[in-house]
């Protein structure tokens, strides 16, 4: 249906806990991925540390913010014009209007 989600359990196969480094270094390798594959028109990352590596990863440097949707909560447009990206730090509470998409 043109919608992808992307979320991850904290926790390994024997109950091992996953590193959160090696978990948004996987997460932003899928997005990149996905972004090769398919045409995305909106990205929303929650966690300062996986947005940063996510743009790290797709070598985003500049984002143009267009939108506030609630404090803390921006949307942005990337260099190439046609990908939004929505971030919220992790300690927020998404809105309900996010999932209106």
């Amino acid at each position: 249906k043109g919608k992808a989600v992307i979320a991850v359990k904290n926790s390994l196969p024997d109950n091992k806990i996953a590193s959160p480094h090696v978990i948004k270094g996987q997460i932003a390798s899928v997005v990149k991925a996905v972004l090769q594959e398919a045409e995305i028109n909106e990205l929303i990352i929650e966690g300062g540390a996986t947005a940063s590596e996510i743009l790290k990863t797709l070598n985003e440097n500049h984002l143009q913010m267009v939108q506030e949707l609630a404090q803390g909560l921006t949307r942005s447009i990337m260099s190439n014009k046609q990908t939004h990206v929505t971030l919220k730090p992790g300690s927020y509470s998404w809105t309900s209007d996010i999932w209106k998409f």
